[in-house]
């Protein structure tokens, strides 16, 4: 049975009797809205489906969308919003070092990376770095997106919930870069990497299962929201890399990045619309074509200046990686995308790290919007 209990019975951790609970203003903007970005469930069987048994056309063509659509905005909405977004500007300017010149300092260092050798401790640091941040940075995404829904129903004041939904996210994001990690730093047997990997799992489970049995045993002081169950089930499944992977056509990981990375950026993405139309909504409209996008079409317009770039990038490592007299300049070009990635990933821990005052006062109100949190 689903409530439909008013506003207050909601906030305050009863809704007429029922254990389940989906009051209007626990999703962050609405059931539709929330279901195609937030709790995407959906992403996971569609990914798979079309990696997995689709032609080669119908593959590529999916690369090509899922780049131009989905990554590549992503990439751009981080800088749109550092960057150019007007509330940020002066305090950037003042923190010049952290905001400017750490990014170009990375970029940087991932850059030299062809001229050192591929096994040196250079290399390997820094490869070590951008596995466990990447994997971090969407694990402190899904964390803080499922925050968003616990402030908005009666759980909010449950620390106990929060630790276990911090450690769920962790120990995915171990599991992921476990094998990949270990073997950069020393030549482990198949063994040790089997018994970690069934020491993590178990902790996984045993995890979600206190996840579970907390909610469960507090349903009737606390009631089930259901937008927070379905974006904990969406933001563990994309994090989990399932057996069925290993047996999709494209090699590696592959199959894998885009389950939880495709996840990664449309959540980002529909925080980032979420966030513009709340600006709109408030009586702010933009001034400048640089301040935000106030649309969906306004949005992928304006970055369609960086995707062509990034693709003109992959082409250039695409054609001289196919080219066997000229692979390093392939590999060269491949390093300096590494240190953007990494580059993203910084700028976002301290753009979304709400220790910070000037976080607080300057995205939380976007974040909340006319929702209660």
């Amino acid at each position: 049975m689903i409530a439909t209990g008013s506003a207050t019975a909601v906030a305050s951790g009863r809704s007429s009797g029922s254990w389940l609970s989906v009051d209007s203003s626990q999703w962050i903007r609405g059931p539709v809205y929330d279901v195609i970005f937030f709790c995407a469930l959906w992403w996971v069987p569609v990914s798979v489906l079309i990696l997995g048994t689709t032609t080669a056309m119908a593959s590529a063509l999916f690369f090509i969308l899922y780049h131009l659509f989905i990554r590549v905005p992503h990439f751009a909405a981080t800088a749109n919003f550092t960057y150019l977004y007007q509330a940020n500007r002066a305090y950037y300017r003042e923190h010049w070092f952290r905001y400017l010149a750490m990014p170009v300092v990375i970029v940087a260092a991932y850059a030299a990376r062809p001229w050192f050798d591929s096994r040196s401790l250079y290399n390997n640091v820094l490869l070590s770095i951008a596995t466990i941040w990447g994997m971090q940075h969407i694990a402190a995404q899904n964390f803080g997106v499922l925050s968003l829904y616990r402030g908005r129903s009666a759980a909010k004041a449950d620390g106990r919930l929060r630790s276990i939904e911090k450690a769920v996210f962790y120990e995915l994001m171990a599991l992921a870069v476990f094998e990949s990690v270990l073997r950069l730093w020393w030549p482990v047997p198949n063994s040790v990497i089997r018994a970690g990997y069934w020491a993590i799992r178990l902790a996984v489970v045993l995890t979600c299962v206190a996840y579970v049995a907390r909610i469960w045993t507090r349903r009737s002081i606390t009631p089930v929201s259901v937008p927070a169950l379905l974006y904990f089930a969406t933001a563990v499944s994309v994090m989990v890399p399932w057996p069925v992977y290993k047996r999709m056509p494209i090699p590696g990981a592959g199959a894998f990045f885009y389950v939880f990375n495709g996840q990664h950026c449309l959540a980002y993405l529909g925080l980032v619309f979420h966030m513009t139309s709340n600006r709109q909504r408030r009586g702010q409209p933009f001034t400048s074509w640089l301040e935000g996008s106030t649309s969906f079409a306004r949005f992928y317009s304006k970055v369609a200046i960086g995707a062509i770039a990034l693709c003109a990038i992959a082409g250039y490592v695409w054609f001289y990686r196919a080219l066997p007299f000229d692979v390093n300049s392939g590999y060269q070009a491949l390093t300096v995308l590494d240190g953007v990635f990494v580059a993203h990933y910084y700028l976002e821990s301290n753009t979304w790290r709400f220790s910070n005052p000037h976080n607080r006062a300057v995205v939380l109100p976007l974040l909340k919007g006319l929702a209660p949190a």
